[in-house]
């Protein structure tokens, strides 16, 4: 095992005895300094552990701290595809959205593909340029077919324009492909709350009164469509 591996195993034994918050901006921290100063004759294990923690600052939602770690980090290491794509996320994050566009475009030929087509159908939707987001999202799932998170994101889309029969079969794949993530099974609550106008009877309580509250003004696309992916750590 690389040391940085075995340092970030230690934190996450210590954890179990901190608070939850503290031990994770002590495994923040930590995993600076060990991408900062990698040990000699290490540089892509610590390259490695700085790209994790970059991910970890996204899944946070601090995404612009997360832009000046990818600042550091190709400063020190140099950029490629990896870095371009956790670069694009934060712009989008940060309502950069035309520099994410710009870089999620140059990563359409190369290996990250699939989630460059899943970020340009994000900002499409977005922006409410709905064609433009269908193409994306029908590509992304061409070329992932097994990402949870483009199904899920190409089934709300079709939910908030009315498209049922879309709405229901990528909705359905993302909840099998990841049974035990709440936000797909409350959106397929959702699209039968909206398609059939009753409440689905296998949903926690709390999920249907939620439902219930929102679906007339979930019925028709706003300026601030919100979609799952744009709380998860892809893409």
């Amino acid at each position: 095992m690389t040391r940085s591996a075995l340092v970030l195993a230690a934190l996450l034994l210590a954890a179990c005895a901190q608070n939850p918050q503290q031990a994770q901006r002590q495994m923040l921290d930590e995993q600076a300094k060990l991408a900062t100063s990698p040990a000699p004759g290490k540089s892509a294990d610590a390259r490695g552990t700085y790209v994790a923690l970059v991910s970890t600052l996204l899944e946070q939602n601090s995404n612009y701290a997360a832009l000046s770690h990818l600042d550091a980090l190709e400063s020190k290491y140099g950029a490629d595809a990896q870095t371009q794509l956790l670069r694009a996320r934060a712009e989008r994050a940060t309502g950069n959205t035309a520099a994410a566009q710009r870089n999620y475009e140059q990563l359409l030929q190369g290996p990250q593909r699939s989630a460059a087509e899943h970020g340009l159908a994000l900002i499409f939707a977005g922006r409410q340029q709905w064609d433009q987001a269908r193409r994306y999202f029908d590509a992304a799932s061409r070329d992932a077919p097994t990402n949870p998170f483009i199904w899920n994101d190409l089934g709300y889309l079709a939910l908030m324009r009315g498209d049922w029969d879309t709405a229901a079969q990528a909705l359905s794949r993302a909840v099998e492909l990841a049974p035990s993530e709440p936000r797909f099974r409350a959106n397929l609550a959702l699209y039968r709350q909206l398609s059939t106008g009753s409440a689905d009877p296998d949903i926690p309580v709390d999920v249907a009164t939620r439902i219930q509250g929102e679906a007339r003004q979930w019925q028709q696309p706003s300026d601030s469509l919100q979609l799952a992916q744009t709380l998860s750590p892809t893409p």
